[in-house]
């Protein structure tokens, strides 16, 4: 019997990751409701004889407590599906689970998914196979007079250990696009270095043309170029652009999960 298809296990894996995402939407819409949270209220009240005994039920109300609650004992057959790759790969002989099949074939999961693996299994997926849902920010890059450049550092996906869990803000390398954000209509030549998936340097070289706008988005490389942690940014050519430029450097998502 066949090994299951990349295809096919990214589209039950997306299922999943996007089910998940809409209901922790509207757990959070839940919580929301009926004005402030329980913790709020109850510690507002100053009275011990209140606090005291409804203050950590008040704190698990209000976080992340109902969204376990709610997946574990209400969805028991979503959470059978992400357990049952397992009984299949034990039928085709394949080795490793979910984790091994993505680092095969090079392909990386929804944080939505991961999320709920994490439910179902009781551990976090290996961070090398996870791509992050934020919109993160890595990092913020302005013209000065002279021309200098002003690298002001964000976040970073961890430094690739190995069994590396993706949890904690730790996440598998990405491609970074440069987001516009004021721009004086001469070209831009950057380079921008740092960390890629397996701790090495390397640096992608970037032109902001000089018809770019702001709100722009220019990727930085290709999806190869993957990066875990920007550390500096720095000239690649004459082209300096103008003195009050300023970019962001974000991530590029591996896929929308709808």
């Amino acid at each position: 019997m066949p090994l299951i298809s990349v295809p096919d296990f990214l589209a039950i894996c997306d299922k999943e990751a996007s089910q998940y995402k809409h209901l922790s939407e509207l757990v959070a819409i839940y919580t929301s409701l009926g004005g402030p949270t329980y913790f709020s209220i109850i510690t507002a009240t100053d009275d011990p004889d209140i606090e005291l005994p409804m203050i950590q039920q008040a704190a698990y109300s209000d976080t992340i407590q109902p969204m376990y609650n709610i997946v574990r004992g209400g969805f028991s057959n979503q959470l059978a599906i992400i357990s049952s790759f397992d009984a299949h790969f034990g039928v085709v002989h394949f080795l490793g689970g979910v984790d091994n099949y993505c680092k095969v074939n090079d392909i990386r999961e929804s944080d939505y998914f991961n999320q709920i693996f994490c439910i179902t299994k009781g551990n976090w997926m290996y961070a090398e196979n996870v791509f992050c849902e934020d919109d993160s920010l890595f990092g913020t890059i302005n013209i000065l007079a002279g021309p200098v450049i002003q690298f002001i550092d964000g976040v970073n996906y961890g430094y690739p250990t190995p069994y590396r869990r993706a949890t904690g803000g730790n996440f598998a390398a990405t491609q970074l696009r440069i987001v516009v954000a004021t721009f004086g209509g001469a070209q831009c030549d950057l380079n921008i270095t740092g960390i890629d998936k397996n701790a090495n340097l390397q640096t992608t070289m970037v032109t902001i043309p000089p018809t770019a706008i702001p709100g722009d988005v220019i990727p930085i490389g290709t999806i190869a170029s993957r990066y875990l942690d920007v550390g500096s940014v720095a000239f690649a050519s004459g082209n300096t652009g103008t003195v009050g430029d300023s970019f962001a450097i974000r991530n590029i998502k591996e896929r929308v999960i709808s």
